[in-house]
């Protein structure tokens, strides 16, 4: 298990909205604090599962 925490403080972008881009794209994630998320990563997560959430999220980034 992995534990992935990342912030938003330098976007232009409420980390509800980021958090909703997210799901709905099928990534789960939760809330730790106004510009803070965090995902775990468990077992049987391999490369291309982290490469598919990096790509969403640069994209989720360059659409705001």
């Amino acid at each position: 298990t992995n534990i992935v925490v990342a912030s938003l403080e330098n976007l232009q972008v409420t980390i509800e909205e980021f958090i909703q881009a997210l799901i709905s794209n099928n990534i789960k994630v939760k809330k730790i604090s106004k510009t803070s998320f965090r995902m775990v990563t468990h077992y049987g997560i391999d490369k291309d599962d982290l490469l598919v959430v990096i790509n969403t999220i640069k994209k989720i980034i360059s659409e705001i």
